[in-house]
C-alpha cells in the first residue's frame, strides 16, 4: 500500500530560485538568496518525473522571471506532456512577454490592490504599474493571466475592486489567503470567516473549503489532512528534494542518484508516515499543500474543493 501511495504525486512545486526582486510583507523568500537552479539538472529531473504519473509542474521561487532559461524550461516541460503554472509579481514580465508567450498554461499576475499605493505597500517596492503594464501587454499577445490576490485583513476591502479589474478583462481573481508559517502559528479565523461570507460570482475563485479548515483551526496532527509528502513533489534551486515541504524542509535529500532513488529512503518513509503530524504542522493552514491534499480523502471539504475548482473552470474557459 506504501508503494502505491508514494507513487502517485499531483505535482512537482520546482523552485527556480529563491532570489526576488519584491520584499512582500507577508513572505520571506527573498530574504534566502542564493543560486539559480542549473538548467540542465532542471531538465533532467522532469525527464525523470514522466514516470511518476504527476501532471503539474509550478515552476515556483522567489520571482522564477528571474532565472534567464525559464522559457526553455516552460517548453521543455511542454514536450514532456506536463501542464505549467507560473506566478509572477510582474516587474520582468513586460520585458520577457513575448518569449514567454504561450508557454505557460496556468500564469498568474500578483496584484494585492486597486490602488498603487497599497499594493506596493505590500509587495515592498514600485511595482502596481508593472502589473497593470503586465495585464494590457498580456491581453495584445492572447494570453489570459489570473489575477492572484494574496488576503489580508488590511486589503480585505480591496477584494470588490480587484474583481472589477478581472470582471472587465473577462480574467479570474483568485483569492488565496495569507497564512503564516512556523511553530506556534495559527490560521486567522476572522479572515476565514470573512471570506466564507464573500457572495459567489463570475470569474471570482473563493475555495471555501480551504477557509473551512482555516476557520477550525488549521490542521491537527491527531487527523492530520495533509498529504503534501504524498501530493507533492517539491525540489529546491539546489537539485534537493525538501521533505515534508518548503516551509518545513526538516530533510534535504540529494538526488544525485536520481529522485525515485531518493523517494525509496528511510527519510523519505519516515517524512511520508509524519506528514501532517510533525509538531510544527499543528494549525497548519499552507493553501498549496492543502489544496491538492484534499483529493486524497473524499469527504465534505474534498467536495468543496472540487466544486470550486469546477466553478472556475467554467467560468475560466466556457463562459469568458
Amino acid at each position: 500500500m506504501l508503494e502505491v501511495i508514494v507513487a502517485k504525486p499531483i505535482l512537482c512545486f520546482y523552485y527556480l530560485t529563491y532570489r526576488c526582486n519584491a520584499k512582500c510583507a507577508f513572505c520571506d523568500i527573498y530574504q534566502r538568496g542564493g543560486p539559480l537552479a542549473d538548467t540542465n539538472r532542471v531538465k533532467q529531473h522532469l525527464q525523470e518525473l514522466t514516470s511518476f504519473g504527476l501532471r503539474y509542474i509550478d515552476f515556483t521561487g522567489g520571482e522564477p522571471l528571474l532565472h534567464p532559461d525559464l522559457p526553455e524550461l516552460l517548453l521543455c516541460a511542454d514536450k514532456l506532456g506536463f501542464h505549467t503554472t507560473v506566478t509572477t509579481n510582474c516587474i520582468l514580465y513586460p520585458r520577457r512577454a513575448q518569449e514567454l508567450k504561450g508557454l505557460v498554461d496556468f500564469l498568474h499576475f500578483s496584484l494585492d490592490a486597486a490602488a498603487a499605493e497599497r499594493h506596493n505597500g505590500l509587495r515592498g517596492v514600485d511595482c502596481y504599474h508593472r502589473v497593470m503594464e503586465s495585464l494590457d501587454i498580456a491581453a495584445e499577445l492572447g494570453e489570459k493571466p489570473d489575477i492572484l490576490m494574496t488576503v489580508t485583513q488590511e486589503n480585505f476591502q480591496q477584494i470588490d475592486p480587484l474583481w472589477e479589474i478581472a470582471r472587465k478583462r473577462k480574467l479570474m481573481l483568485i483569492l488565496n489567503p495569507v497564512f503564516e508559517y512556523g511553530e506556534n502559528k495559527l490560521p486567522d479565523r476572522e479572515l476565514a470567516e470573512r471570506m466564507l461570507r464573500l457572495p459567489k460570482r463570475k470569474y471570482l475563485y473563493n475555495n471555501t473549503a480551504f477557509l473551512h479548515l482555516m476557520k477550525s483551526g488549521g490542521n491537527r496532527p491527531h487527523h492530520s489532512r495533509c498529504k503534501a509528502v504524498t501530493a507533492a513533489v517539491v525540489i529546491s534551486p539546489q537539485g534537493e528534494l525538501l521533505l515534508p515541504c518548503f516551509h518545513h524542509a526538516v530533510v534535504k535529500l540529494d538526488l544525485s542518484l536520481g529522485i525515485k532513488t531518493a523517494r525509496r529512503t528511510a527519510e523519505f518513509r519516515s517524512a511520508l508516515q509524519k506528514q501532517g503530524k510533525y509538531h510544527f504542522c499543528a494549525g497548519c493552514a499552507i493553501n498549496c499543500y492543502f489544496d491538492p491534499s484534499f483529493i486524497y480523502q473524499p469527504d465534505w471539504l474534498f467536495f468543496r474543493s472540487m466544486m470550486a475548482k469546477t466553478k472556475y473552470a467554467v467560468d475560466k474557459y466556457l463562459t469568458s
